[in-house]
């Protein structure tokens, strides 16, 4: 059986995830596969999991190029689009429009937490798979989505739980939780969307 990693941060980690990658490093072997690598462009409001906020936002030919050498690597990426403060008229901002734009021609996937967002996004860029996201799990919110579903870090070593998931395929385990124990995760991911704002 081999391990399939989704490491984080491809755009602000991009030189050391390529530099590592490049070199077939030790770091991987024949057990280990890079699936993917998730996170956001600078200064995207649609962003939720991570602040990801810069002095200046990523230029689109940064974008493109980004997608470009993951892609030639068969690397995915996975944008990070699960801002839980969203509203209508954000799903109009002109800089997340023309990332997805890009995204949409490389197979890259997005992880969602709102239904309505999930819709938009479906009905715009039809090509981006869509991962049910973490996040889900605090806000009771499940969009209908057809990538992998992130489970809920507390079942990590919850055996009993793991072993009834259904289409365990599509399940990925989120392994570099960097909240504590009983964190008070919707006020906080509520903290990180208003910030990403």
């Amino acid at each position: 059986m081999k391990a399939q990693l989704f490491l984080p941060e491809f755009y602000k980690l991009q030189s050391m995830w390529l530099k590592l990658i490049d070199e077939d490093s030790l770091f991987f072997n024949d057990n280990v596969e890079i699936k993917g690598i998730y996170g956001s462009f600078p200064n995207m409001d649609w962003n939720g999991g991570r602040v990801c906020l810069a002095k200046r936002d990523a230029t689109l030919d940064e974008v493109k190029n980004c997608f470009e050498e993951y892609t030639k690597r068969n690397i995915e990426l996975t944008l990070c689009l699960s801002n839980n403060c969203l509203t209508k008229e954000d799903y109009q901002n002109e800089y997340c429009n023309q990332i997805c734009k890009i995204a949409s021609k490389f197979n890259a996937r997005c992880n969602v937490v709102d239904k309505e967002f999930s819709k938009y996004l479906k009905e715009n860029y039809p090509e981006i798979k869509q991962n049910r996201s973490i996040i889900c799990n605090y806000f009771d919110s499940n969009p209908n989505v057809d990538g992998y579903v992130i489970v809920n870090s507390r079942y990590n070593h919850d055996f009993d739980y793991l072993s009834k998931l259904e289409n365990k395929n599509n399940c990925v385990l989120h392994a570099n939780e960097r909240c504590f124990v009983n964190c008070p995760r919707i006020e906080h991911y509520t903290v990180i969307s208003r910030a990403q704002l």
